[in-house]
């Protein structure tokens, strides 16, 4: 919707939440970066059901990869074995991509501890990709950044200084992807409320959405 007018919003399947704003106003109910890197290969591409399955086998070949890339040069696995890592990788799917584009930024912020660059330049840039991560899958980014941290850690770059920078790197990120949807509409954070609620009964228990709105299942 956002590629053909412009107006990032869901008016196909308002409803779905009965939460103010409403999908049909703006979308919020899951993190934007994947719903942005679609709009922008629609305007590139062009949409149709082989381009959008074309999206989804991108991102899933490109987790495989990722994936290979990361047993070799984290965990020192030898080649044949990382590449079997990686084919193992390909029947695994999820109900939505953005958890597997998520995945592939984390892995990506993993790896930038790997590179020949300085300890603070690799601490930014690893926390600039998983504010990425963070505003794509709030659950991936839950899961991968300690790995990085650990990753960080373990080869030596990581310290006080380095890891409020790569928060630091990652809490900028994080708000300029969610900026332009929050500074127009600062309620929109209860769509990601109720819908992680529906989605998640433990965070439902967790969560008072009662005073934001009823999440139906249809």
């Amino acid at each position: 919707h956002w590629a053909a007018t412009g107006q990032f919003a869901a008016p196909e399947i308002a409803g779905r939440i009965e939460v103010s704003p409403g999908l049909d106003v703006v979308y919020f109910a899951q993190p934007p970066a994947y719903s942005f890197a679609f709009g922008v290969y629609t305007k590139i591409v062009g949409f149709g059901p082989r381009l959008c399955i074309l999206f989804d086998l991108l991102i899933h070949l490109c987790l495989a990869v990722l994936t290979i890339v990361l047993a070799r040069r984290v965990f020192h696995v030898p080649p044949g074995y990382a590449y079997a890592i990686g084919t193992l990788v390909l029947p695994i799917a999820t109900n939505g991509r953005p958890d597997e584009m998520a995945m592939c930024l984390g892995i990506l912020g993993i790896l930038c501890w790997t590179l020949d660059l300085t300890p603070a330049n690799r601490a930014i840039l690893s926390g600039a990709i998983f504010g990425i991560c963070g505003a794509t899958s709030i659950g991936v980014w839950l899961f991968t950044s300690p790995l990085a941290l650990l990753v960080g850690y373990h080869r030596g770059a990581l310290n006080l200084r380095t890891t409020w920078k790569a928060i630091a790197a990652g809490a900028v990120v994080a708000l300029l992807c969610i900026a332009p949807i929050l500074i127009p509409h600062p309620d929109a954070y209860k769509q990601l409320l109720v819908h992680a609620s529906v989605q998640s009964p433990e965070l439902g228990a967790t969560v008072d959405t009662g005073q934001i709105g009823r999440a139906p299942c249809r």
